[in-house]
C-alpha cells in the first residue's frame, strides 16, 4: 500500500486563471457583505457533552452575509488547534465509529413524511424521504394545486445565519417543480454536486441551458444562460437570467448563478481535500443556495455541514462535527449519509486550518496516513451514494 503525497492550496479566487466566456459581470464576485440580525428558536437538546447551539435565523432570506475571515486571528487559531488536539486523539477508526453512534440515536420514528409518500412519481428514490416539518412548499404560480417537491429547508446550523434548500437532482418529471422553488424563493446560487450521467446512469435532468444564449421553459418561466466560466477542470460557473409570463404582482426578472462541481464521485469521497473548500469560499455569500447532487444526502449534506464546520472556526467557537451534523440530519434525512463522508468533514476541516499556516503538515500526518489507508481499503466495496430507485432510466440513445 503506497502512501498518497498530501498538499494544500490557496483557497482565495484568482480571478486570473479564469477561463471566460460570455459577458464579465457575475453576481459570485459582485455582493458585498453586511451584518444581518437573528432570531433565535428551540431545538432539540443535545446529547450529553456535546455544546448547545441555538437555531439561528436570518429575519430575511435575501439578507447578505458576513464573509469567512481567511485570515485567522488570535481566537480563532486557539479553537482550531484545539480541534486539530481533539481529531488527533481521536483517530480515524473512532471517529467512524461516533458516526454510527449518531444513527443510532435518532428517532427516526417521529421523522414524519406524509406528503413525500404521496407522491412517489416526484421521488428519485423510494428510500430517500422529504421530512414534512422542513420541506419546501410550493406556492407558485398561484392556482397550482401541487405543491411538492423533494427539497428540505435547512436553517440554523452552528454560527451559520444562512438559508439552504437541499434537494434531490431533478428529474424529467420534476424539473418544472425545481424552477418554481428557484423563482418562488429567489435563489442566488444552485450548487449541483454531480454530473447529469455517472457511471453510465442518469443522475439529474439537464434543467438548465449549458450553453452561453441557451433557453429552457418551465411552468411560464424561460431561463437564459448568460455567461459560463470553466474553472480548472472540475468547476463551471454559469450565470442564469430568469424571466416570468406568470403576471402575478411581483418582479418579472430575476438574476442568479449556477455552480456544477464534477470533483466528487457517486462512489467514495472526493480526491483533493480543498475543492469542497474552494467552492464553499466562492459560494458562501449568496442566499438562499440550493445544493443538490442525485438523492440530495450525502455530497449535499456533507458540503453544507463543511460550510457550517467552517464558520464555527471563523466566529471563535468550539467546533463540534458531530453535533453540526445531528442539526443537519434533523433537518434534512439521511444528510451526510455515510460514514466516510462524516470522516471526509474532519479531513476537509484540517485541510482549512492547515491552510491557514496553524498548524504544520507533519503535526496531522499519522491522521493523513490512517485516512487514505481507509479509503484505499474501502475502495472496491464502496457502494454508489443515494438510494433505490423509483425507477431506471435509461440513457438516451445517440
Amino acid at each position: 500500500m503506497s502512501r498518497r503525497r498530501t498538499r494544500t492550496e490557496n483557497l482565495t479566487p484568482n480571478r486570473d486563471k479564469l477561463k471566460k466566456t460570455g459577458p464579465k459581470k457575475n453576481a459570485i464576485f459582485t455582493k458585498k457583505p453586511k451584518e444581518i440580525r437573528t432570531i433565535v428558536t428551540d431545538d432539540p437538546p443535545p446529547p450529553p457533552g456535546e455544546p448547545n447551539f441555538s437555531e439561528t435565523q436570518p429575519e430575511s432570506s435575501h439578507a447578505e452575509l458576513k464573509m469567512i475571515d481567511l485570515q485567522p486571528n488570535e481566537r480563532t487559531k486557539i479553537v482550531m488547534r484545539r480541534f486539530i488536539q481533539a481529531t488527533m486523539a481521536r483517530g480515524v477508526q473512532k471517529i467512524l465509529q461516533e458516526y454510527q453512534e449518531l444513527k443510532s440515536l435518532e428517532n427516526t420514528a417521529k421523522m414524519k413524511s406524509e406528503v413525500c409518500a404521496k407522491n412517489p412519481d416526484k421521488n428519485r428514490y423510494k428510500d430517500m424521504v422529504c421530512l414534512d416539518k422542513t420541506r419546501v412548499v410550493l406556492r407558485w404560480p398561484p392556482g397550482n394545486k401541487s405543491d411538492y417537491i423533494h427539497a428540505n429547508w435547512v436553517r440554523g446550523l452552528p454560527e451559520t445565519p444562512k438559508d439552504f434548500i437541499c434537494t434531490q437532482g431533478p428529474t424529467a418529471a420534476t424539473r418544472d417543480d425545481f424552477w418554481r422553488m428557484v423563482w418562488q424563493e429567489k435563489c442566488a446560487v444552485i450548487i449541483m454536486l454531480c454530473s447529469v450521467v455517472e457511471e453510465g446512469k442518469i443522475k439529474c435532468d439537464q434543467y438548465w441551458p449549458a450553453k452561453v444564449g441557451e433557453k429552457v421553459t418551465a411552468q411560464g418561466l424561460t431561463i437564459t444562460n448568460v455567461s459560463v466560466e470553466q474553472i480548472g477542470n472540475d468547476m463551471v460557473y454559469t450565470q442564469l437570467n430568469v424571466t416570468s409570463s406568470v403576471r402575478d404582482g411581483g418582479k418579472q426578472e430575476h438574476t442568479l448563478n449556477h455552480v456544477q462541481w464534477t470533483g466528487w464521485p457517486d462512489k467514495g469521497v472526493p480526491t483533493t481535500s480543498t475543492g469542497a473548500l474552494k467552492l464553499i469560499i466562492r459560494t458562501q455569500h449568496l442566499q438562499p443556495a440550493i445544493v443538490h447532487c442525485s438523492a440530495g444526502v450525502g455530497r449535499t449534506g456533507t458540503v453544507v455541514a463543511l460550510e457550517s464546520c467552517i464558520r464555527v472556526l471563523d466566529t471563535g467557537n468550539e467546533l463540534s462535527i458531530y453535533n453540526v451534523v445531528r442539526l443537519l440530519r434533523a433537518k434534512r434525512f439521511n444528510g451526510c449519509q455515510t460514514d466516510l463522508q462524516y470522516l471526509y468533514l474532519h479531513r476537509a476541516v484540517l485541510a482549512f486550518i492547515l491552510s491557514k499556516n496553524v498548524v504544520t503538515a507533519d503535526e496531522i500526518a499519522s491522521f493523513i496516513y490512517e485516512y487514505d489507508a481507509v479509503l484505499e481499503q474501502r475502495a472496491n466495496a464502496k457502494t454508489p451514494e443515494g438510494g433505490t430507485p423509483v425507477k431506471t432510466s435509461p440513457l438516451p440513445k445517440k
